[in-house]
């Protein structure tokens, strides 16, 4: 729940922690949420009515929350959108981009753990070594293929086939954003 603090009807601020204790006078200092009716209405505090933010362009625009606004007799939360200009703009359209960046590697990795990601390395420098010479030591691949009861062979291949579709979407995705900061430089 989210309020405000007016005094006739002009908006004072935003209260946006409903636990937080405030200081309403001298001898008043509580939290919204323990402040009696009545005394809400004597300090001046209402619930805030929210509202869906506004769609903005992040590379280009920014969204803010202005002030409330009263609409009819309910305190509505307003949301501001304004255009970017200069260095904003250009930090904007830099942020879009590792923004488009982050989305697109998440989709790659998404489905795998953390620390599956951080053995990855490991498996593809076995797969190559074990690919080099089959009498390589490849302690990690051997131990899931005993457990899993995969062909040692085909587990190498697709390890090695996973590794180079990763770089190349990996690759690809960090070119945009690299060329976008250029761009927005």
């Amino acid at each position: 729940m989210r309020y405000v603090q007016t005094n006739s009807g002009t908006f004072i601020r935003h209260i946006l922690n409903e636990f937080e204790s405030l200081r309403w006078d001298e001898t008043n200092k509580t939290s919204v949420r323990k402040l009696p009716e009545a005394k809400r209405e004597q300090f001046g505090v209402s619930r805030l009515q929210m509202v869906t933010p506004p769609a903005f362009d992040i590379a280009t625009q920014a969204r803010t929350e202005g002030d409330a606004v009263l609409v009819g007799a309910v305190w509505t939360q307003n949301w501001i959108v304004t255009d970017l200009v200069g260095n904003d703009l250009g930090s904007a359209q830099a942020a879009a981009a590792i923004s488009d960046y982050n989305r697109e590697v998440s989709a790659i990795t998404s489905v795998y753990s953390q620390q599956e990601i951080d053995s990855w390395p490991t498996q593809e420098a076995e797969a190559l070594a074990y690919t080099a010479s089959s009498e390589a030591k490849t302690p990690l691949i051997d131990a899931r293929v005993a457990v899993t009861l995969e062909d040692k062979a085909l587990f190498v291949a697709s390890i090695l086939t996973k590794a180079e579709l990763y770089k190349v979407a990996f690759g690809a995705a960090l070119g945009r954003k690299k060329k976008a900061q250029n761009d927005n430089a």
